[in-house]
C-alpha cells in the first residue's frame, strides 16, 4: 500500500500521522518529477515491509521533526531509501529527537540514501550488533551527523558509493558500534572531519594523532604527518606510508630533528621530497643508529 505520492509535490506538511504498512508508505519525486518543501512532524511509521520512505528522483528541502521509525516486518531497520544517483535526497533534516528502533534482524540499514546537504542531529538510532548499519551514504556531500545516540550496530557509517565529501561526524556517542566506518576511502582526504565524539576514533586515512608516528588531515585538506626514525647509514629515505597514508598531491615541506641519542652528528638535513617519502643526511660523525624526529606537510 502507498499512503502518500509526492510526485510533483510542493509544501506539504504531515502533522502527528500514523503510517501502518507502507509498499513503500512516502514516495517522493519520480525521474524528471518534484518532490519540494516536503515535511513529517510528530509522525511514526510501523509494520512496513520495506522502508517506507522512498524517491526515485530528487527530492528537495525535507525535513523529519521528532518522528518515530520502528523497525520493518522482518525485523529489519529501514527508513529511507534511494537507490540511485538520480533519486538524491537534497537538504535533508532529520532532527528533533527523531527514534529509530526495535530493530531485530541481522542485515539492513536505516538510512541508504544518496544524498547531498544531509543533516542528522539530536536523535537516537539503534540495530543489531550482528548485521545491521546506521547509515549507508553513496555520493553523499554536505553531511552533518552531529550530537546522536548511535547504539549497538554492526557498521554506524558506511560510505557505500565514492565520491563522498565535506562529512562533518562530531559530538555523537557509539560506543556500542563494532565498525564506526566502513569504506573511508570513499571520503576525498581532507574533507572528513570526524572529532570529537565518545567511541568513534580515527577512519583509515583520514588521520592517526597520538602516536609517534601519526598523521592528521584538516578539514581544509592539509595533511600533517610526524615520525621518529632510527637510521642505520648517514643518508636514506624516510617513507610516510608507515603511519598508513602517502600524500595524495605534494609533500611541501619536512623538518628533521636530532634527538641526541646515539650519534655525535651535528647536522641534518632532507631533500627530495616526493608523496612517498623524502630523503635525509646526517652531517658529522655518525653513530649507527642515528635517530632523529620529523614532521612532514602536504595535501
Amino acid at each position: 500500500m502507498l499512503h502518500l505520492d509526492l510526485n510533483n509535490t510542493s509544501n506539504f506538511t504531515a502533522e502527528r500521522c500514523v503510517f501502518q504498512y507502507g509498499n513503500p508508505s512516502v514516495r517522493g519525486a519520480q525521474v524528471a518529477g518534484f518532490s519540494n518543501v516536503i515535511g513529517f512532524h510528530d509522525c511514526e511509521w510501523f509494520n512496513c515491509p520495506v522502508s517506507p520512505v522512498q524517491a526515485a528522483g530528487t527530492g528537495q528541502g525535507w525535513s523529519f521533526i521528532h518522528c518515530d521509525f520502528e523497525g520493518l516486518t522482518t525485523g529489519a531497520p529501514g527508513a529511507l531509501l534511494s537507490t540511485a544517483s538520480t533519486g538524491k535526497f537534497v537538504g535533508l533534516d532529520i532532527s528533533g529527537g527523531c527514534w529509530f528502533g526495535d530493530a531485530t534482524a541481522t542485515v539492513g540499514t536505516w538510512i541508504d540514501i544518496y544524498t547531498q546537504g544531509f543533516s542528522f542531529n539530536g536523535n537516537y538510532i539503534s540495530g543489531n550488533a550482528v548485521g545491521s548499519t546506521a547509515f549507508a551514504l553513496r555520493q553523499a556531500a554536505g553531511v552533518a551527523i552531529v550530537g546522536n545516540y548511535i547504539d549497538t550496530f554492526l557498521n554506524a557509517i558506511n560510505f557505500a558509493t565514492a565520491t563522498c565529501s565535506n562529512i562533518l561526524v562530531k559530538g555523537n556517542v557509539a560506543n556500542t558500534v563494532t565498525n564506526k566506518w566502513v569504506n573511508p576511502a570513499n571520503v576525498t582526504v581532507g574533507t572528513l572531519d570526524w572529532g570529537a565524539n565518545f567511541g568513534i576514533g580515527a577512519p583509515t586515512g583520514h588521520g592517526a594523532p597520538g602516536n609517534a608516528n601519526g598523521y592528521e588531515v584538516t578539514p581544509q585538506g592539509l595533511i600533517r604527518q610526524w615520525g621518529f626514525f632510527s637510521a642505520t647509514v648517514a643518508g636514506g629515505t624516510v617513507a610516510f606510508n608507515v603511519n598508513g597514508i602517502n600524500f595524495p598531491n605534494a609533500c611541501t615541506h619536512v623538518l628533521a630533528t636530532l634527538s641526541g641519542v646515539g650519534s655525535t652528528a651535528n647536522t641534518i638535513y632532507v631533500t627530495s621530497l616526493t608523496t612517498a617519502n623524502f630523503t635525509y643526511t646526517v652531517g658529522g660523525a655518525f653513530t649507527n643508529p642515528t635517530t632523529f624526529y620529523w614532521e612532514a606537510k602536504g595535501n
